[in-house]
């Protein structure tokens, strides 16, 4: 089976499409979300709509965890807190029970599904390189774990002399859709063959003026429009 894995979305729409159009391209059995769907960018709930029409599971980010709890929102920087407020009066009351039902895990087949880290899973720690990676391969139940979070892709093994295997732990940050912070401003997504137990990680271009106009339209920090272009 071929999984298509996203994370971190942020409400930009014309990332998203052009990620499922490619991946509709690569061949695809199942979509998993590892979160964040929501939360920067300017267009919520048609984000919503697709990922919950078209993934097959959805764990929880703490973007949507702010959306339920907003008194989690000390915890967030001003332009995260801005945003969260906005998207709490864009989104439809629906929306709001669906994301109260989200779980913070997902588990099937020796894989772990989380936003942030293979443990604490409420705390939403960052896996950003392999020191981070690295506090967590002995606390692993499973063999592999995709998580998102920080916004930067990247694999990391247990023995990194060894190929990626499920004899070998390994932690697979796949990204961010909507805003990646590794300097390539190209959304990220991944495609994990459980068979063949292998991964490939995939950058596509989509329109950011398009996204630009709209956080722009919708009286967003500028910021978050200028971030795109640099990938930060």
């Amino acid at each position: 089976m071929r999984i298509a894995i996203i994370s971190d979305i942020h409400s930009n729409l014309e990332a998203l499409q052009a990620v499922l159009s490619e991946a509709k391209i690569l061949g695809y059995d199942e979509l998993i979300c590892l979160g964040d769907i929501i939360g920067y960018g300017p267009d919520p709930e048609a984000c919503l709509d697709i990922v919950f029409d078209n993934a097959k599971m959805i764990v929880k980010g703490n973007h949507e965890h702010a959306i339920v709890h907003p008194e989690s929102l000390n915890r967030f920087n001003i332009y995260a807190r801005e945003t969260i407020l906005w998207t709490i009066e864009n989104i439809s009351e629906k929306y709001f029970r669906f994301l109260s039902y989200l779980k913070y895990d997902y588990s099937k087949d020796n894989v772990l599904y989380v936003h942030g880290s293979p443990t604490d899973f409420d705390q939403w720690n960052y896996i950003s390189n392999y020191h981070d990676a690295s506090k967590y391969f002995s606390l692993m139940n499973e063999a592999l774990c995709f998580v998102g979070h920080s916004h930067i892709e990247g694999i990391y093994k247990e023995d990194d002399y060894k190929p990626f295997s499920a004899e070998n732990k390994t932690i697979i940050n796949i990204g961010s859709v909507g805003q990646p912070r590794d300097r390539k401003p190209e959304a990220s997504f991944g495609i994990f063959d459980t068979e063949k137990w292998t991964y490939m990680n995939y950058r596509v271009k989509y329109d950011i003026n398009k996204t630009r106009e709209k956080i722009i339209d919708n009286k967003l920090p500028l910021f978050l429009s200028d971030r795109l272009f640099k990938g930060i």
